[in-house]
């Protein structure tokens, strides 16, 4: 796994996941699979076009 190397050789990096942008939100099962090999998690929310 891509976070476990990291950490092996720099245990003070911060691991970075995927930016997500959407108008319908991200499923929370997505975010809980992610949030168990990143630090931090990019979230942009769009307003609906009219």
């Amino acid at each position: 796994m891509s976070a476990e190397a990291i950490r092996r050789h720099d245990p003070n990096h911060l691991i970075f996941g995927d930016r997500y942008g959407t108008r319908a939100g991200i499923p929370e099962p997505v975010l809980d699979a992610a949030a168990a090999h990143v630090d931090v998690l990019s979230l942009q929310s769009f307003p609906a076009v009219d």
